[in-house]
């Protein structure tokens, strides 16, 4: 199952000054286009569609990377909505319909491979660990991007009714996203330990 329109995550990188012994470098690097599949990422149920975006790889020379965020989520304001061939019960028959989705952010704070952390990228930002304080002491740091048919962070969630569980959907059709579809964050760590990430975050615009 496949996408049609190419979206990309736009980061914006903010290199903590205070971290004198050295500078966070992260580069994020999307998907060439989208694709559904059953299980993504680190989902173990046939139950969870999703498409991964992309992935972000935090590099440090040795510090740690405190209570990191996404910021500028005011795109996330909106639902993000994919249309085409879904059915509502098992063996319905197929209707052009419209379902929310969702962007989850998966972490891997020990390092990957490794136990994935996953959460919800909400609006106005969203911890990507924790509200925290949270310390971060692997480089790189990876942290990737899904768009799925659930906002559940367990990674063993079952989806069921009313949400629409992935063999409601038909394999090799073509979905599309809404316009409304065009996720732009920043990638938002604390210059101090102990910091905790709403301490740091504006609740009204979600930047630092």
């Amino acid at each position: 199952m496949s996408v049609t329109r190419f979206a990309s995550v736009l980061l914006m990188f903010l290199l903590v000054p205070a971290l004198l012994f050295g500078a966070i470098t992260a580069t994020y690097t999307p998907e060439p286009y989208l694709h559904f599949e059953v299980q993504p990422g680190p989902y173990t149920s046939d139950t969870v569609l999703g498409a991964k975006l992309g992935t972000l790889e935090a590099f440090t020379d040795g510090e740690e990377i405190y209570s990191p965020a996404w910021g500028s989520t005011s795109e996330n304001f909106w639902p993000a909505y994919v249309s085409g061939p879904m059915r509502f019960y098992p063996g319905g028959p197929l209707i052009q319909w419209t379902y929310e989705f969702h962007i989850m952010s998966v972490a891997y704070r020990h390092g990957y491979p490794g136990q994935p952390t996953i959460t919800k990228v909400d609006y106005p930002y969203s911890p990507i660990i924790d509200n925290g304080p949270i310390q971060v002491k692997v480089s790189p740091f990876r942290v990737e991007l899904y768009l799925v048919n659930t906002d559940s962070t367990n990674r063993n969630i079952k989806v069921k009714p009313p949400e629409l569980p992935a063999s409601y959907f038909e394999p090799n059709e073509v979905y599309t996203l809404t316009p409304m579809f065009n996720p732009v964050y920043s990638f938002v760590v604390a210059n101090q330990k102990g910091t905790k990430v709403n301490e740091m975050m504006n609740w009204w615009d979600g930047e630092p």
